[in-house]
C-alpha cells in the first residue's frame, strides 16, 4: 500500500521527480548568499531570508531580545510609520513577515512578479532602517507579557518549558524565545537598536528566491535594493548542547488537570551524522509515522490509553534532540508510560519486520515531493540545504539514502541513539489521581 502511495505521488507530481539541482547558489558582493530556483507555473515570487539574529546570539541576561527585535521590524521605519508599513504590505496583496527562532531570524516575502521591486524595496527598508518607536516597543512588551501569562495557564506549555529547562539548562536552546517577564521588563530601546546594529547584516546571511524569475533577474533585483547593505555579524559561536542525563531525571508537576502531559527526551544526533537517515526510518516506525507507528498503534489504538502520542528527532545548528510525548488520563499515566518504555526497549532489542521497514522507506521517499510542492516549500528546502551543507542535489540523493537503510541499521541506530534510562521525563498531572510510580 505504501509503495503504491509513493508511486502515485510521483505520478501525480511529475515535475517534482528531480533530475536537476534544486537551484543555484551565488554569493553577492556584500556577502549575501543567494539561492535561486526558477518556477514558472505561477506569476509569483517567494523570498526567504535567514539572518544570524536568533535566540542563540542574544545576551543570556536579555532573554526575548531577538524575538522583540524581529517583531518590531514592521512597526515603522525611518520613512514610514507603523500604519504606513501595514498599508504598504496590504497594497502588495502578498505576504511579508518576520519570525525569530533559536538559531536565526527568518523573513518571508511572497508577491506577484510585477510587484517584486516594490516588495523588495519595502523588505529592505524594514531590515536596514527600522525606527523601533518607543511606544511600539512598550506595546509589544505588554502583549508578550500577556501572552506569557496566558500560556503559563496551559498545561502543555508548562510541561514543555519544564522539559526544555531540564534538558538544556543554561544553553540558549533552554531559553524561551519570547523571553521571561523579568528580563522583558528590563529591555530598552537601546538594547534593540544595538542588537539590530550588530546582527542584522548581510555577510553570511542566506536569501532563497523562488518563482517566476530568472537567476540573473533575481540577482539584479537584490543588488538594486540591498547593494548598499554591508558588513557582517560576529560569527555565530559553537554552542554544543550539554551532555544528557546519566540517569532517568524525572520532573513531576502537580496540577488540577484531567489529562496528564508526558514528555520524554534526551540529546539526539546532529544533522551531519551518518546515522541520520537510518534514524529517520527507525523513528518513523517507533512514533513518527502517525497511525502507522508502533507507539500510536499500541498505546492509542490497541489499548486506548492516550489521545495523542509521538516521537521525533529534531536537529538544530548546535545539536539535536530526541523527544517523545503523550497525553493520557491521570489514572492511566503509569500504564501508558509502561507501554511507552516497552516499545522503546523493543525497537532497541528486536529487529523491525521487513514489512515495517518497507512501509517506512516507501512513505518517506514517496511523500518527499510534497515537501516541495510550492514556492514556499522550495525556499524553505533551499535554506535548509544551505544551513546543513546538504548540496543542491539533495532531492536526488534523498531517496537512495533512505532506501539504503537495512533492518540491521535500524536496530543499530536504535541502540545507539535511544537512551530510555538516561533522559528527562516530565510528567504534569493531578498527582493524587495519577499515583505516579516514577
Amino acid at each position: 500500500m505504501k509503495g503504491a502511495l509513493g508511486a502515485l505521488l510521483l505520478f501525480l507530481l511529475p515535475g517534482l521527480a528531480f533530475s536537476a539541482p534544486l537551484g543555484t547558489r551565488t554569493v553577492l558582493e556584500n556577502g549575501l548568499i543567494l539561492l535561486h530556483s526558477e518556477q514558472r507555473s505561477l506569476p509569483l515570487v517567494t523570498l526567504r531570508l535567514i539572518l544570524w539574529a536568533g535566540t542563540a546570539v542574544e545576551p543570556p541576561e536579555k532573554s526575548g531580545l531577538a524575538n522583540l527585535t524581529a517583531e518590531l521590524l514592521s512597526q515603522g521605519t525611518a520613512d514610514r510609520s507603523a500604519q504606513e508599513v501595514a498599508e504598504a504590505i496590504d497594497t502588495l496583496g502578498g505576504r511579508l513577515g518576520f519570525q525569530a527562532e533559536k538559531d536565526f531570524v527568518s523573513a518571508g516575502l511572497t508577491v506577484l512578479r510585477e510587484d517584486l521591486e516594490a516588495g523588495l524595496t519595502l523588505l529592505s527598508e524594514l531590515i536596514q532602517r527600522p525606527s523601533f518607536p518607543e511606544e511600539e516597543l512598550n506595546r509589544k512588551i505588554s502583549q508578550t507579557l500577556a501572552r506569557i501569562h496566558q500560556e503559563e495557564q496551559e498545561p502543555s506549555t508548562v510541561a514543555a518549558l519544564a522539559f526544555q529547562g531540564a534538558l538544556y539548562g543554561s544553553h540558549p536552546y533552554g531559553r524561551r524565545t519570547i523571553g521571561t517577564p523579568d528580563e522583558l521588563r528590563n529591555l530598552t530601546r537601546e538594547d534593540v537598536v544595538s542588537f539590530h546594529r550588530e546582527r542584522y547584516l548581510p555577510e553570511g546571511a542566506i536569501v532563497a528566491v523562488v518563482g517566476d524569475i530568472s537567476q540573473r533577474a533575481a540577482r539584479e533585483a537584490l543588488a538594486k535594493v540591498f547593494g548598499g547593505w554591508v558588513g557582517g555579524p560576529s560569527r555565530v559561536p559553537n554552542l554544543p548542547l550539554p551532555e544528557g542525563p546519566k540517569v532517568l531525571n524525572v520532573v513531576k508537576i502537580d496540577r488540577p488537570v484531567s489529562q496528564a502531559q508526558v514528555l520524554f527526551g534526551h540529546p539526539g544526533l546532529e544533522r551531519d551524522d551518518p546515522d541520520f537517515y537510518a534514524v529517520l526510518v527507525m523513528n518513523y516506525i517507533l512514533g513518527g509515522g502517525g497511525f502507522e507507528s508502533r507507539l500510536l498503534d499500541t498505546i492509542r489504538d490497541n489499548l486506548g490509553l492516550a489521545y495523542s502520542v509521538f516521537s521525533r528527532f529534531s536537529t538544530g545548528l548546535h545539536g539535536g534532540t530526541f523527544r517523545a510525548g503523550l497525553q493520557t488520563r491521570n489514572e492511566t499515566a503509569n500504564q501508558a508510560l509502561e507501554e511507552f518504555f516497552k516499545e522503546v526497549r523493543r525497537i532497541r532489542e528486536v529487529p523491525v519486520t521487513e514489512r515495517e521497514l518497507s512501509d517506512a522507506k516507501d512513505f518517506l521517499t514517496g511523500s518527499f515531493p510534497l515537501r516541495l510542492s510550492s514556492n514556499r516549500d522550495i525556499s524553505s528546502m533551499l535554506t535548509q540545504v544551505e544551513l546543513h551543507s546538504l548540496g543542491l542535489d539533495y532531492p536526488d540523493q534523498y531517496p537512495g539514502l533512505i532506501q539504503a537503510v537495512s533492518q540491521e541499521d535500524v536496530l543499530r541506530v536504535a541502540q545507539k541513539h535511544l537512551h530510555p534510562g538516561q533522559a528527562v521525563l516530565v510528567i504534569l498531572s493531578d498527582e493524587e489521581k495519577a499515583a505516579l510510580q516514577y
